[in-house]
């Protein structure tokens, strides 16, 4: 009777101990659990300068960071990570982000939201994910260490398709089949000094205000042929001066490039690969007069 007493009390307090070492990760966070998904509603100590998300984490509630303000310096974020809200980050400032997952895995985040988030000033990488500029993620030959981790800089990666030493200040990764609703939403590139945004012929589809109001440095923007739809207003008061969409393209989405024409603002050319006939077979949306007003058929001349 005496050893089953003292092996319950080992059982009850190793139990204690490991359920203690579990939430001791979380202890600078409010969460709660629905089933095997943890969400990040809150954080408990928001004065602190660097915050770890640990793995395991699913999700990341509406202005669960809002209090943090402009003190946090470092964020990791685990690879677990699958969804945010649109306003996780609201008001965090510009900390370094340290994401344990590839650029892939980072661009396969989910981000919710409504309507009402397209038209105000929310993108992927400033209050939907946070500075995009300050980004490292997980790279084995990275020259950056963090955590006993190696990491690579956003910044740090050279344009694949340039045999100058030039970097590309940003590049899609090979293998993601969709660019995301958002996803570089008012970003402004020329800041940043940025070359070429390159997408890589694995993306299917190109989601709503995807580029909407960013600015680049770069004229023209070549989708590749993989590419079957391009979102509602994916392409709205850009800076670039023309795109040119492939013969793939089955449907595109409304005000893909915007409905305002003034001051040369904006796509003002759109060369299509194919001919008029096979323009005229796309399921494009309403309101596109735009759009088919700047259309130039390559395939006409072929």
């Amino acid at each position: 009777m005496k050893k089953i007493i003292i092996n319950l009390f080992l059982i009850i307090s190793l139990s204690f101990i490991l359920i203690g070492c579990g939430n001791n990760k979380l202890k600078d966070f409010k969460y709660q659990k629905d089933g095997d998904e943890i969400i990040i509603t809150g954080v408990r100590h928001y004065k602190k300068q660097e915050l770890i998300i640990p793995e395991g984490v699913t999700s990341i509630a509406d202005n669960a960071f809002y209090a943090c303000g402009r003190q946090l310096l470092s964020l990791t974020i685990p690879k677990s990570l699958k969804s945010i809200d649109c306003h996780s980050f609201d008001g965090i400032g510009s900390p370094k982000v340290y994401y344990d997952g590839t650029l892939l895995d980072y661009f396969s985040i989910e981000i919710r939201y409504d309507d009402n988030d397209y038209y105000i000033g929310n993108d992927r990488f400033g209050n939907c994910m946070p500075t995009y500029f300050n980004l490292y993620f997980i790279n084995n030959e990275g020259l950056f260490e963090k955590n006993g981790k190696k990491y690579d800089s956003i910044y740090n990666i050279k344009n694949p398709d340039s045999t100058a030493d030039q970097y590309c200040g940003i590049y899609i990764p090979n293998g993601l089949e969709q660019i995301g609703d958002l996803v570089f939403k008012s970003v402004q590139f020329k800041n940043y000094s940025v070359n070429d945004i390159i997408i890589p012929d694995s993306v299917k589809s190109i989601g709503n205000f995807s580029f909407y109001r960013s600015s680049f440095y770069q004229q023209n923007l070549i989708i590749p042929n993989s590419v079957k739809t391009i979102g509602a207003h994916a392409f709205d008061y850009t800076s670039i001066n023309s795109i040119t969409i492939p013969k793939s393209v089955t449907s595109i989405g409304e005000y893909v490039i915007g409905w305002l024409d003034g001051n040369n603002y904006g796509v003002q050319v759109v060369y299509y690969e194919g001919t008029e006939e096979e323009w005229n077979k796309i399921d494009i949306a309403e309101h596109n007069e735009r759009l088919e007003s700047k259309v130039v058929f390559l395939g006409n001349n072929a």
